[in-house]
């Protein structure tokens, strides 16, 4: 199964690809907020959120439930 790491920061997603071994990620820089607008994330998905300080809008919470993921795993 493919998985897609969505990050802001593009010193941040340049390392990522870098150190991607499994070749498997799909690294994309974005707010995840924006990402969520365009994105077609499947149902029954695995969704692992690690938000600034700040945390996750609820904007953006409310398009990610509407992909109906299995589990959110929300890291604080």
């Amino acid at each position: 199964t493919p998985l897609t790491a969505v990050e802001l920061s593009e010193k941040l997603v340049r390392r990522g690809i870098e150190q991607n071994s499994f070749h498997q990620i799909q690294f994309v820089t974005s707010d995840v907020g924006h990402f969520l607008k365009r994105a077609k994330v499947p149902k029954n998905s695995l969704v692992v959120l690690d938000p600034p300080r700040a945390g996750c809008g609820i904007d953006a919470m409310k398009d990610l439930l509407t992909y109906q993921p299995q589990d959110i795993v929300y890291i604080s």
